[in-house]
């Protein structure tokens, strides 16, 4: 790949980062617990199994312990992938509801954006520097990235005319209504689902923006 190749991408990338940043913090895990036995949170009828969570914390737990300099802290990465699962499914039936087409190209563009244009085509680092700043396993990458990808377009979908700033505002307020409509419930454990939060962060720019892609730099 051509450093204009890699310049185009990481551009798009960070394009795409001014969108989906702006919603992070609309899913923030704060209460009320899932009733269902077995789940860690239920959404509209559809559950994050205890076992899904367990998996995935076993996993960057195995990543992040066989990198010396990493550091694991279960309660920080049960959370964020508590909170990650929770998420893909109000993600998922926003897709559904407004009709939008989230491809494997797409998918696959975003990934190996990143991976060719931050860390010079090392996938195994991707997957690291993911796994320590994100709490993401290596196996949910796909999903991961087809979340993010799913946010630019559905922000393009609600507000086709607006800047990429009215468009993260317009996609966080429409999570805010459709996560209270779904009565989003976590298990007690974990935390609370807050479907009235709207407060934000400034915006990032940088690919390390949560729930984008990570920087090529660790953060332990």
């Amino acid at each position: 790949m051509t450093s204009k190749g890699i310049h185009v991408r990481s551009a798009r990338l960070r394009r795409t980062a001014v969108v989906a940043a702006a919603v992070v913090a609309t899913f923030a895990l704060g209460a009320c617990g899932a009733d269902a036995p077995g789940a860690a949170a239920v959404v509209g009828g559809q559950e994050v199994k205890l076992a899904q969570v367990a998996d995935s914390v076993a996993e960057v737990r195995a990543q992040l312990l066989a990198d010396p300099k990493a550091t694991f802290s279960e309660a920080k990465v049960t959370a964020t992938n508590v909170n990650r699962l929770t998420r893909h499914l109000v993600v998922q039936e926003a897709v559904r509801r407004l009709g939008v087409t989230v491809t494997q190209a797409a998918i696959d563009d975003i990934i190996s954006s990143s991976v060719d244009g931050q860390f010079g085509g090392n996938r195994a680092r991707f997957e690291l520097v993911l796994a320590i700043q994100q709490s993401v396993p290596a196996s949910a990458i796909e999903a991961f990235a087809g979340d993010v990808v799913a946010q630019n377009l559905l922000a393009a979908k609600l507000l086709p005319d607006g800047t990429q700033e009215a468009q993260g505002n317009g996609l966080r307020d429409y999570f805010v209504k459709l996560s209270g409509s779904l009565e989003v419930r976590v298990a007690a454990r974990f935390g609370v689902w807050d479907p009235a939060k709207d407060s934000l962060g400034p915006v990032s720019n940088e690919l390390s923006a949560p729930g984008v892609v990570p920087s090529s730099a660790p953060s332990n």
